[in-house]
């Protein structure tokens, strides 16, 4: 079972299973990194150097490190499945099937899978930890991987931010809204389309709203059945994810919530202060 940095990984695992995470590259102010989500310490010096005004970029996957991945597994004769960061933000998935392809022609009984996850942040790691249970369970690698892709876009994720100069970077939002929404206080609420894609949901006023707006929207698109897992995660905002965990608590006491902390790369585009919740329902319903 292999991910990425695109996916927020669980403090406590994957239902028990081994993720092997291919660590994508990023720059603070030109000067490159290579992601390690199972530091916190790299995670803090990151949103620091972030509230000093250093500038951050990302970098995808690179094709030689999926590759390498890929022989790893091929050559110990085991199975291979790739939950990616969402092609709709990134060019990783690309950069895998690529790397398949390179591997194949090596090694032609290699057994490679690689799954565009739709997904980012907390929904790719909710995601991945669903088909790590189907793994566990007994299900084939060829059989995680097709429930994987029939069932992402059921994987739903929100986003709120603390500002929009991170969005205004990466392209997603115009510098005259940001400027507007800073004057009004406006924290957007942003999902993610059934392309995987960013796209504006809702508009609220202040941050308190913002996160009773998630609250309702979580359970709402669980669709009336009973409430399932929801994985909320934050970048370097924890009183603000245990106020959302809280809210979703009062409202569906038999959900199980469990916390994540937004990573480097992700946070390079959101920014701290940012909070994101995953919870499998309803499939998405907009487009962007």
């Amino acid at each position: 079972m292999i991910t990425d940095s695109g996916c927020d990984a669980l403090s406590g695992g994957f239902n028990g299973l081994d993720v092997r995470i291919i660590p994508f590259p990023y720059a603070l102010d030109g000067i490159e990194y290579v992601d390690d989500p199972h530091y916190p310490p790299a995670v803090d010096a990151f949103y620091d150097a972030q509230r000093a005004g250093r500038r951050a970029t990302t970098s995808q996957a690179r094709v030689a490190d999926c590759a390498d991945v890929f022989r790893t597994y091929a050559d110990l004769k085991t199975p291979a499945i790739y939950v990616t960061l969402s092609s709709g933000l990134s060019g990783t998935y690309n950069a895998a099937m690529h790397a398949r392809q390179l591997v194949l022609a090596e090694r032609p009984h290699a057994e490679i899978y690689v799954v565009d996850s739709l997904c980012a942040s907390a929904s790719q790691a909710l995601l991945v930890s669903e088909v790590a249970r189907r793994l566990v369970d007994g299900s084939t690698a060829r059989e995680a991987a097709s429930w994987a892709v029939e069932n992402r876009t059921c994987v739903q994720l929100l986003l709120t931010v603390d500002s929009l100069e991170h969005l205004v970077r990466g392209g997603r939002v115009s510098p005259a809204a940001a400027t507007a929404g800073a004057i009004l206080d406006i924290k957007p609420i942003i999902g993610l389309s059934p392309r995987g894609t960013l796209t504006p949901f809702r508009r609220t006023r202040g941050r308190a709203r913002a996160l009773r707006t998630m609250a309702e929207l979580i359970e709402d698109g669980m669709g009336g059945g009973p409430p399932s897992r929801v994985l909320i995660g934050h970048a370097q905002c924890p009183d603000d994810a245990a106020r959302l965990q809280g809210l979703l608590t009062d409202a569906m006491p038999g959900c199980a919530i469990d916390t994540t902390r937004i990573g480097s790369i992700i946070g390079t585009h959101t920014g701290p202060g940012a909070v994101v919740a995953a919870f499998i329902g309803r499939r998405r319903p907009y487009e962007q």
